[in-house]
């Protein structure tokens, strides 16, 4: 194998034997079946008289490239070390999912930096820093060379999520050609993931999970927001970890946020204020319910914000308190306006106990009728918000997303979709621009087709249109959470 590339396989005869060689997890199988194909009819008996030729080949997809190469001909170079921004742990990703979704497989090798690279053309893994700042990064092509460099582990990450979107093939084709191009800066000034031409903005909405337990997995959160910089990410069940991991990548990248407390009561819940003596009794309680708005503060500025819990029957439980968080922001370029809202919706089934640690009730059994009728309720309080904004600002342009625990037929999402300016973005969404599938999932395992999404937005229809709806499934994403990002790219009528 030694003497063969990554892909290639070699059958060879010498006297009476036969050497079948491949280089690549699979490759030996390709080559086992060229050697049947040679020596079996098709009747799967030995044909002619055994007589086997040298022959030799390598698996290839050849509508399958990068800058124009064939990807089997690209030697991905690690430096000898790499700790600076840890590139050796994210490499086994590439090497496997290029492999996964265009059946190519890289050669790797390793090189000391400094020296003349062994190989072309390359993928080269930049060892130094060389005064790249957090968040910071650059994309050099030097002839046949992609040259990548990162600030930080994250940035690196993100680099690599970006190398591998741009080759994940669409549905079952494979027919790909995706160009690197030089280009470079600050994770949030400059998205990796190109918007989509004639958008004016993006959002992604993205449910965490950001718990003690989870606190090692917050990088793969933050690489995924720095490979799609957003102008505004909604989070959800961002608890205390997140806040102290996401929060410094994200401010690293230039992204401030509101939302972040519990800044008023719910609409809904001065409506009772007179009839309900405990119509705030949970205003501010809840800090897992927390659903902040990250927005890009070089590019928007916040013009009126606010946060709060749901109110509903079971407003007296502490179990499965939900919330959303609302912005309006101001376009320091265009001074056009966006208003963002930011929810998380109760859950579709889950028992809890009947008390917490401290004595708080629970709501016991949060089962499908009352799950659902708890989201419809949010969903009208949801709308209130809506017509609230747009009575104060006529026509602005509004993006409502999150995790609504609720597939896209449900009652309440129906009934969301039905307002008078709010439509399912995936529905508004070119066909061949969006992506089906489910956007909950097992930690570390890409959700199959199968499944529906219950993340989603709603986009106001009557001043926009939605160019790219999709749902960020890559095996890098999917190790931080076990919800998948929902990214959407918007252009203004």
């Amino acid at each position: 194998q030694r003497t063969l590339r990554q892909g290639e396989y070699r059958i060879a005869r010498e006297g009476k034997n036969v050497y079948i060689l491949g280089a690549g997890d699979g490759v030996l199988n390709k080559a086992c079946d060229a050697f049947l194909e040679d020596v079996l009819d098709a009747d799967f008996k030995v044909s002619g008289k055994g007589v086997l030729l040298e022959t030799e080949g390598r698996h290839t997809v050849e509508t399958v490239t990068l800058n124009g190469k064939s990807i089997t001909d690209y030697t991905v170079l690690l430096p000898a070390t790499a700790s600076a921004v840890g590139w050796e742990s994210w490499l086994p990703y590439v090497e496997k999912n290029v492999a996964a979704t265009t059946d190519f497989l890289l050669s790797t090798a390793t090189y000391d930096p400094g020296e003349k690279l062994p190989m072309s053309p390359a993928i080269v893994l930049n060892n130094e820093k060389e005064g790249l700042g957090e968040g910071e990064y650059r994309i050099e092509v030097s002839g046949e060379d992609i040259i990548l460099s990162a600030g930080s582990k994250e940035t690196a990450m993100a680099l690599v999520i970006r190398l591998m979107e741009g080759l994940t093939p669409s549905g079952s084709e494979k027919n790909v050609s995706f160009e690197l191009q030089t280009g470079g800066g600050k994770v949030g000034e400059q998205a990796m993931m190109p918007l989509t031409d004639g958008a004016d903005l993006r959002v992604m909405c993205f449910n965490v999970y950001g718990n003690d337990e989870h606190k090692k997995l917050m990088p793969y959160v933050s690489a995924s927001a720095y490979a799609y910089a957003a102008d505004f990410i909604c989070m959800q069940e961002y608890y205390e970890v997140a806040c102290t991991t996401v929060d410094a990548d994200l401010k690293e990248a230039g992204y401030q946020a509101v939302g972040t407390t519990f800044t008023a009561v719910s609409p809904t819940a001065l409506e009772h204020k007179e009839t309900d003596a405990n119509y705030q009794k949970f205003a501010y309680v809840g800090s897992s319910s927390y659903t902040p708005i990250y927005y890009l503060a070089d590019r928007w500025e916040v013009q009126d914000s606010g946060a709060y819990l749901f109110y509903w029957m079971n407003r007296y439980h502490a179990s499965n308190t939900k919330s959303l968080a609302w912005g309006v922001f101001k376009n320091r370029s265009t001074g056009e306006l966006v208003a963002v809202i930011s929810t998380h919706f109760p859950l579709m089934t889950d028992a809890y106990r009947k008390t917490n640690k401290d004595g708080r009730d629970y709501a016991g059994l949060t089962d499908q009728r009352d799950g659902a009728k708890w989201r419809s309720a949010a969903t009208q309080e949801i709308l209130k918000q809506v017509e609230i904004l747009r009575a104060q600002y006529p026509g602005i342009l509004t993006v409502v997303g999150g995790d609504m625990n609720a597939v896209s037929t449900e009652s309440c999402l129906k009934t969301m979709n039905d307002h008078n300016v709010l439509t399912n973005s995936y529905d508004l969404a070119p066909t061949d621009a969006r992506t089906a599938g489910g956007s909950f999932h097992t930690y570390g395992k890409v959700p199959g087709n199968s499944r529906t999404a219950i993340d989603h937005w709603f986009v106001s229809d009557d001043v926009a249109n939605v160019l790219m709806h999709r749902i960020v499934q890559d095996t890098l994403t999917v190790q931080g959470s076990d919800h998948c990002p929902v990214v959407v790219d918007i252009a203004r009528k």
